[in-house]
């Protein structure tokens, strides 16, 4: 996920927070990319994205897959 939100800009990528998280990648625009280079993606850790606050997997609340699914 935080590869290709930082590698690519053709598409839109999120994790929907239920269960134990739903990976969505659609072609179109992302909403918002990370500014992350390969070497630190490479060197990146299960903790630091487990604490981050979600924005390096751009989590999102369940209910926001219906105002998505409207867009696609």
């Amino acid at each position: 996920i935080c590869h290709l939100r930082s590698q690519r800009q053709d598409l839109r990528v999120f994790v929907l927070d239920c269960d134990y998280g739903l990976g969505i990648v659609t072609k179109g625009k992302p909403d918002n990319s990370l500014k992350l280079g390969q070497e630190e993606l490479a060197a990146m850790t299960y903790d630091e994205i487990f604490n981050s606050d979600g924005s390096l997997l751009n989590l999102k609340n369940e209910n926001y897959l219906f105002d998505f699914l409207k867009t696609i």
